[in-house]
C-alpha cells in the first residue's frame, strides 16, 4: 500500500461518514449524569501554574515545621529545667553608686 499525499488524504477525509451515535448512549449519559456528582468530584481536574503549585508545596512544609515544632516551654518549666539556680524570695533592690561618679 503506497503512503497517501494531501490531497488525496483530504479526498477520501471528505468522503467519510461519521456513523451515528447509538440510541442507547443518550439514556446512559442522562442516567450517569446528575445522580453521581460525587464520582464527577473525586476526577475533576484543577489546572495550577508552576511556580504557584511550588509556593504552595512550600508553604504547606513550613507550616508543618511550625506545627510540629511545639510550643515554647513555659516559665515555670524554663525555671525548673535550671536547678542550679535559687528561687529568690524577697526581692529588695539596692542601688550601689560608683565612686567615681558625681552626686
Amino acid at each position: 500500500m503506497q503512503p497517501l499525499d494531501d490531497d488525496r488524504l483530504k479526498q477520501v477525509l471528505a468522503q467519510w461518514k461519521v456513523p451515528n451515535a447509538p440510541v442507547s448512549l443518550e439514556a446512559r449519559l442522562r442516567a450517569a449524569g446528575p445522580g453521581r456528582w460525587w464520582q464527577r468530584f473525586l476526577w475533576s481536574k484543577v489546572e495550577v501554574s508552576v511556580p504557584l503549585g511550588v509556593l504552595t508545596v512550600a508553604l504547606l512544609v513550613v507550616l508543618g515545621v511550625f506545627a510540629f515544632r511545639g510550643a515554647p516551654p513555659r516559665a515555670s518549666e524554663r525555671v525548673s529545667e535550671a536547678s542550679h539556680f535559687q528561687l529568690v524570695d524577697d526581692l529588695n533592690p539596692r542601688i550601689i553608686r560608683s565612686s567615681y561618679e558625681n552626686d
